[in-house]
Protein backbone atom coordinates (compact mmCIF):
# COMPACT_ATOMS: atom_id res chain seq x y z
CA UNK A 1 0.00 0.00 0.00
CA UNK A 2 2.85 2.34 0.81
CA UNK A 3 4.61 1.32 -2.22
CA UNK A 4 1.66 2.35 -4.63
CA UNK A 5 0.47 5.77 -2.62
CA UNK A 6 4.39 6.83 -3.36
CA UNK A 7 3.86 6.08 -6.75
CA UNK A 8 0.57 7.92 -6.69
CA UNK A 9 2.19 10.94 -5.58
CA UNK A 10 5.36 10.42 -8.14
CA UNK A 11 2.77 10.37 -11.03
CA UNK A 12 0.71 13.59 -9.75
CA UNK A 13 4.31 15.63 -8.97
CA UNK A 14 5.21 14.53 -12.82
CA UNK A 15 1.75 15.31 -14.03
CA UNK A 16 2.82 18.16 -12.37
CA UNK A 17 5.73 19.51 -14.01
CA UNK A 18 4.48 18.58 -17.57
CA UNK A 19 1.23 20.95 -17.02
CA UNK A 20 3.65 23.42 -15.38
CA UNK A 21 5.62 23.52 -18.52
CA UNK A 22 2.89 23.04 -21.44
CA UNK A 23 1.91 25.88 -19.81
CA UNK A 24 4.79 27.88 -20.11
CA UNK A 25 5.33 26.83 -23.29
CA UNK A 26 2.42 28.40 -24.11
CA UNK A 27 3.15 31.37 -22.21
CA UNK A 28 6.03 31.66 -24.58
CA UNK A 29 4.36 31.12 -27.74
CA UNK A 30 1.56 34.32 -26.99
CA UNK A 31 4.15 36.64 -25.77
CA UNK A 32 6.58 35.45 -29.12
CA UNK A 33 3.75 35.91 -31.32
CA UNK A 34 2.69 39.31 -30.08
CA UNK A 35 6.28 40.90 -30.99
CA UNK A 36 6.25 42.77 -33.91
CA UNK A 37 7.79 41.34 -37.45
CA UNK A 38 10.21 44.28 -37.31
CA UNK A 39 11.20 47.41 -35.79
CA UNK A 40 8.20 49.81 -34.77
CA UNK A 41 9.68 53.48 -35.34
CA UNK A 42 8.56 57.21 -35.90
CA UNK A 43 6.29 57.29 -39.21
CA UNK A 44 4.52 53.26 -39.06
CA UNK A 45 1.24 53.07 -38.68
CA UNK A 46 -0.84 49.85 -37.83
CA UNK A 47 -2.18 47.67 -35.65
CA UNK A 48 1.12 47.12 -34.12
CA UNK A 49 1.57 50.42 -33.69
CA UNK A 50 -2.38 50.75 -32.18
CA UNK A 51 -1.24 47.98 -29.64
CA UNK A 52 2.18 49.69 -28.56
CA UNK A 53 -0.05 52.82 -28.06
CA UNK A 54 -2.72 51.28 -26.16
CA UNK A 55 -0.05 49.61 -23.41
CA UNK A 56 1.86 52.74 -23.40
CA UNK A 57 -1.55 54.16 -22.93
CA UNK A 58 -2.52 52.06 -19.76
CA UNK A 59 0.95 51.93 -18.05
CA UNK A 60 0.73 56.20 -18.39
CA UNK A 61 3.71 57.05 -20.70
CA UNK A 62 1.86 57.84 -23.40
CA UNK A 63 -0.96 61.14 -22.65
CA UNK A 64 -2.92 61.23 -25.87
CA UNK A 65 -5.82 58.41 -26.70
CA UNK A 66 -3.80 55.69 -29.74
CA UNK A 67 -4.37 56.63 -33.47
CA UNK A 68 -2.30 54.05 -34.73
CA UNK A 69 0.22 56.06 -36.25
CA UNK A 70 3.84 56.45 -34.82
CA UNK A 71 4.10 60.11 -33.81
CA UNK A 72 5.97 62.55 -31.74
CA UNK A 73 3.92 61.53 -28.77
CA UNK A 74 4.67 58.15 -28.88
CA UNK A 75 8.34 58.49 -29.64
CA UNK A 76 8.65 60.40 -26.35
CA UNK A 77 6.64 57.87 -24.16
CA UNK A 78 8.74 55.47 -25.87
CA UNK A 79 12.03 57.13 -24.44
CA UNK A 80 10.57 57.75 -21.22
CA UNK A 81 9.35 53.53 -20.69
CA UNK A 82 13.01 53.07 -22.03
CA UNK A 83 14.44 55.52 -19.25
CA UNK A 84 12.70 54.07 -16.67
CA UNK A 85 13.44 50.43 -17.47
CA UNK A 86 17.38 51.16 -18.00
CA UNK A 87 17.06 50.18 -21.77
CA UNK A 88 18.72 52.20 -24.97
CA UNK A 89 17.12 55.14 -24.97
CA UNK A 90 16.10 55.47 -29.04
CA UNK A 91 12.71 56.07 -29.35
CA UNK A 92 12.47 52.63 -31.50
CA UNK A 93 10.20 49.50 -30.53
CA UNK A 94 12.56 46.46 -31.29
CA UNK A 95 11.94 42.65 -29.70
CA UNK A 96 14.18 44.09 -26.31
CA UNK A 97 11.78 46.89 -25.30
CA UNK A 98 8.68 45.42 -26.71
CA UNK A 99 9.35 42.02 -24.60
CA UNK A 100 10.23 44.14 -21.89
CA UNK A 101 6.90 46.48 -22.66
CA UNK A 102 4.64 43.48 -22.40
CA UNK A 103 5.92 42.02 -19.40
CA UNK A 104 5.71 45.28 -16.87
CA UNK A 105 1.85 45.40 -18.31
CA UNK A 106 1.11 41.93 -17.15
CA UNK A 107 1.66 42.92 -14.02
CA UNK A 108 0.03 46.10 -13.69
CA UNK A 109 -3.60 45.73 -12.43
CA UNK A 110 -6.23 46.15 -14.52
CA UNK A 111 -9.75 48.59 -14.79
CA UNK A 112 -12.51 45.68 -15.16
CA UNK A 113 -16.17 46.51 -16.36
CA UNK A 114 -19.03 43.65 -16.07
CA UNK A 115 -21.59 43.74 -18.96
CA UNK A 116 -24.92 45.06 -18.37
CA UNK A 117 -28.39 44.98 -19.95
CA UNK A 118 -27.80 48.15 -22.82
CA UNK A 119 -24.24 48.02 -22.71
CA UNK A 120 -22.61 48.27 -25.85
CA UNK A 121 -19.14 49.25 -26.64
CA UNK A 122 -19.90 52.78 -27.86
CA UNK A 123 -21.84 53.64 -24.58
CA UNK A 124 -18.97 52.07 -22.31
CA UNK A 125 -16.24 54.14 -24.77
CA UNK A 126 -18.45 57.94 -23.43
CA UNK A 127 -18.57 56.26 -20.27
CA UNK A 128 -15.01 55.58 -19.38
CA UNK A 129 -14.30 58.66 -21.73
CA UNK A 130 -11.66 56.03 -23.99
CA UNK A 131 -12.52 55.17 -28.18
CA UNK A 132 -14.54 51.64 -28.90
CA UNK A 133 -11.19 50.62 -30.63
CA UNK A 134 -9.22 50.55 -27.82
CA UNK A 135 -11.81 48.52 -25.71
CA UNK A 136 -12.16 46.58 -28.76
CA UNK A 137 -7.95 46.14 -29.14
CA UNK A 138 -7.96 45.46 -25.42
CA UNK A 139 -10.71 42.98 -25.37
CA UNK A 140 -9.71 41.31 -28.98
CA UNK A 141 -13.17 41.89 -30.13
CA UNK A 142 -14.15 41.49 -33.42
CA UNK A 143 -18.07 42.08 -33.46
CA UNK A 144 -19.17 44.66 -31.13
CA UNK A 145 -22.39 42.20 -31.13
CA UNK A 146 -20.53 39.37 -29.17
CA UNK A 147 -21.10 41.29 -26.07
CA UNK A 148 -23.25 39.31 -23.55
CA UNK A 149 -23.96 40.03 -19.80
CA UNK A 150 -21.84 39.22 -17.13
CA UNK A 151 -19.04 39.16 -19.05
CA UNK A 152 -15.92 41.30 -18.17
CA UNK A 153 -14.46 43.47 -20.05
CA UNK A 154 -10.90 45.32 -19.68
CA UNK A 155 -11.03 49.39 -19.86
CA UNK A 156 -7.94 50.42 -21.04
CA UNK A 157 -7.28 53.35 -18.53
CA UNK A 158 -4.10 54.97 -17.71
CA UNK A 159 -2.37 54.83 -14.74
CA UNK A 160 -0.41 57.77 -13.05
CA UNK A 161 3.65 57.59 -13.80
CA UNK A 162 5.66 59.93 -11.52
CA UNK A 163 8.65 58.15 -11.65
CA UNK A 164 10.42 60.51 -13.80
CA UNK A 165 10.42 64.20 -14.69
CA UNK A 166 10.28 63.12 -18.69
CA UNK A 167 6.96 61.86 -18.13
CA UNK A 168 5.50 65.14 -17.20
CA UNK A 169 3.18 66.90 -19.92
CA UNK A 170 0.35 68.98 -20.11
CA UNK A 171 -2.70 67.76 -18.75
CA UNK A 172 -5.69 67.54 -21.69
CA UNK A 173 -8.94 69.95 -20.82
CA UNK A 174 -12.01 68.47 -20.33
CA UNK A 175 -13.37 70.47 -23.28
CA UNK A 176 -9.97 68.68 -25.05
CA UNK A 177 -11.03 65.01 -24.21
CA UNK A 178 -14.36 65.33 -25.09
CA UNK A 179 -13.82 66.47 -28.23
CA UNK A 180 -11.53 62.97 -28.76
CA UNK A 181 -14.05 60.81 -27.92
CA UNK A 182 -16.61 62.82 -30.64
CA UNK A 183 -14.00 61.74 -32.95
CA UNK A 184 -14.14 58.04 -31.71
CA UNK A 185 -17.82 58.09 -32.50
CA UNK A 186 -17.68 60.08 -35.65
CA UNK A 187 -17.93 57.97 -38.68
CA UNK A 188 -14.84 57.10 -40.55
CA UNK A 189 -14.61 58.12 -44.63
CA UNK A 190 -12.44 54.72 -45.01
CA UNK A 191 -11.92 53.48 -48.86
CA UNK A 192 -13.33 50.30 -50.04
CA UNK A 193 -10.05 48.46 -50.10
CA UNK A 194 -9.76 49.04 -45.90
CA UNK A 195 -13.70 48.70 -45.43
CA UNK A 196 -13.34 44.78 -47.31
CA UNK A 197 -10.77 44.10 -44.94
CA UNK A 198 -12.31 45.00 -41.87
CA UNK A 199 -15.62 43.52 -42.62
CA UNK A 200 -14.67 39.97 -44.69
CA UNK A 201 -17.20 37.81 -46.04
CA UNK A 202 -19.08 36.03 -43.14
CA UNK A 203 -18.61 37.97 -40.84
CA UNK A 204 -21.55 40.48 -39.05
CA UNK A 205 -21.74 44.65 -38.61
CA UNK A 206 -24.42 46.54 -37.40
CA UNK A 207 -25.51 49.19 -39.81
CA UNK A 208 -27.04 52.40 -38.27
CA UNK A 209 -29.58 54.53 -40.37
CA UNK A 210 -28.56 58.22 -40.04
CA UNK A 211 -31.66 59.70 -40.94
CA UNK A 212 -33.39 57.78 -38.11
CA UNK A 213 -30.86 56.41 -35.78
CA UNK A 214 -32.19 52.69 -36.13
CA UNK A 215 -30.36 50.00 -36.27
CA UNK A 216 -30.25 46.35 -36.79
CA UNK A 217 -27.25 43.58 -37.95
CA UNK A 218 -26.38 42.19 -41.19
CA UNK A 219 -23.94 39.00 -42.55
CA UNK A 220 -22.10 39.88 -45.06
CA UNK A 221 -21.99 37.03 -48.09
CA UNK A 222 -19.87 38.54 -51.20
CA UNK A 223 -19.26 41.03 -52.92
CA UNK A 224 -15.50 42.16 -54.70
CA UNK A 225 -16.67 45.72 -55.96
CA UNK A 226 -18.74 46.44 -52.72
CA UNK A 227 -20.06 44.65 -49.85
CA UNK A 228 -23.30 42.18 -50.67
CA UNK A 229 -25.10 41.38 -46.84
CA UNK A 230 -28.18 39.94 -46.09
CA UNK A 231 -30.13 40.63 -42.53
CA UNK A 232 -29.06 38.68 -40.13
CA UNK A 233 -32.54 37.83 -38.33
CA UNK A 234 -36.27 38.21 -39.15
CA UNK A 235 -36.19 41.36 -36.36
CA UNK A 236 -33.53 42.81 -38.62
CA UNK A 237 -35.89 42.97 -41.77
CA UNK A 238 -38.13 44.29 -40.21
CA UNK A 239 -36.04 47.17 -39.53
CA UNK A 240 -34.95 47.61 -42.74
CA UNK A 241 -38.06 47.19 -44.10
CA UNK A 242 -39.61 49.85 -41.49
CA UNK A 243 -36.54 52.19 -43.20
CA UNK A 244 -38.53 52.20 -46.38
CA UNK A 245 -42.03 52.35 -45.38
CA UNK A 246 -42.72 49.17 -45.55
CA UNK A 247 -41.86 48.89 -49.67
CA UNK A 248 -38.45 47.42 -50.82
CA UNK A 249 -36.33 50.20 -52.04
CA UNK A 250 -33.19 50.78 -54.58
CA UNK A 251 -32.91 54.30 -52.90
CA UNK A 252 -30.02 54.81 -51.22
CA UNK A 253 -29.33 55.46 -47.80
CA UNK A 254 -26.72 57.04 -45.90
CA UNK A 255 -25.47 54.75 -43.52
CA UNK A 256 -22.93 54.39 -40.60
CA UNK A 257 -21.42 50.39 -40.65
CA UNK A 258 -20.14 49.19 -36.83
CA UNK A 259 -17.44 46.78 -37.42
CA UNK A 260 -14.73 45.31 -35.68
CA UNK A 261 -14.88 48.59 -33.33
CA UNK A 262 -15.11 50.54 -35.44
CA UNK A 263 -17.48 53.06 -37.28
CA UNK A 264 -17.31 53.65 -41.07
CA UNK A 265 -19.47 55.66 -43.68
CA UNK A 266 -21.37 54.20 -45.89
CA UNK A 267 -24.93 53.41 -47.81
CA UNK A 268 -27.37 51.06 -48.93
CA UNK A 269 -30.20 50.27 -50.80
CA UNK A 270 -33.13 48.26 -49.80
CA UNK A 271 -34.01 46.07 -52.50
CA UNK A 272 -33.92 42.03 -52.19
CA UNK A 273 -31.63 40.81 -55.32
CA UNK A 274 -29.11 38.44 -56.33
CA UNK A 275 -28.53 35.36 -53.39
CA UNK A 276 -28.88 34.28 -49.77
CA UNK A 277 -27.36 32.28 -47.80
CA UNK A 278 -29.97 32.58 -44.31
CA UNK A 279 -33.35 31.11 -45.03
CA UNK A 280 -34.91 32.18 -41.39
CA UNK A 281 -34.67 36.06 -41.85
CA UNK A 282 -37.77 36.74 -44.16
CA UNK A 283 -35.58 38.49 -46.70
CA UNK A 284 -35.43 36.31 -50.21
CA UNK A 285 -31.76 37.74 -50.82
CA UNK A 286 -29.40 40.22 -50.31
CA UNK A 287 -28.83 44.69 -50.50
CA UNK A 288 -25.24 46.25 -51.62
CA UNK A 289 -23.51 48.22 -49.02
CA UNK A 290 -20.98 50.79 -50.87
CA UNK A 291 -18.37 52.78 -49.38
CA UNK A 292 -16.09 55.13 -50.24
CA UNK A 293 -14.95 54.36 -53.83
CA UNK A 294 -16.51 51.27 -53.88
CA UNK A 295 -18.21 50.20 -57.41
CA UNK A 296 -20.98 48.48 -59.10
CA UNK A 297 -20.67 45.17 -59.82
CA UNK A 298 -22.72 45.03 -62.99
CA UNK A 299 -21.04 48.49 -64.45
CA UNK A 300 -17.88 48.50 -62.82
CA UNK A 301 -18.35 52.14 -61.76
CA UNK A 302 -18.66 54.44 -58.95
CA UNK A 303 -22.02 55.13 -57.93
CA UNK A 304 -22.82 59.35 -57.45
CA UNK A 305 -25.73 58.50 -55.30
CA UNK A 306 -24.18 55.46 -53.39
CA UNK A 307 -21.10 58.25 -53.29
CA UNK A 308 -22.88 61.10 -51.78
CA UNK A 309 -24.58 58.80 -49.50
CA UNK A 310 -21.63 58.06 -47.47
CA UNK A 311 -20.26 61.60 -47.75
CA UNK A 312 -23.70 62.31 -45.68
CA UNK A 313 -22.91 59.61 -43.33
CA UNK A 314 -19.42 60.80 -42.37
CA UNK A 315 -20.88 63.87 -41.16
CA UNK A 316 -22.98 62.28 -38.91
CA UNK A 317 -23.49 63.64 -34.93
CA UNK A 318 -23.89 60.26 -33.20
CA UNK A 319 -26.38 61.38 -30.14
CA UNK A 320 -29.42 59.00 -31.14
CA UNK A 321 -29.01 55.28 -31.82
CA UNK A 322 -32.01 52.22 -31.37
CA UNK A 323 -30.55 48.92 -30.49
Amino acid sequence: MAVASEVSLVVKRLSAMLLFATLSLLTMARVEAALPSSVLKSGDKGDNVFQLQLTLYQLGYLTVLPTGTFDTQTTSAVKAFQTTEGLVVDGAVGNQTWTRLQAIFSTTPKQYHTVQAGDTLWSLAKKYKVTVNMIAQANNIKDADVLKIGQKLIIPLPKSVTTTPALTTAQKSDAQKAREIADSLTPELLKWSEADRLFPAKSVARIIDVETGRSFRVHRLYGHNHADVEPLTAEDTAVLKELYNGKWSWERRAVVVEVAGRRIAGSINGYPHGGTSITTNNFPGHICLHFLDSRTHETNRVCPEHQAAIKRAAQWNPEIIVY
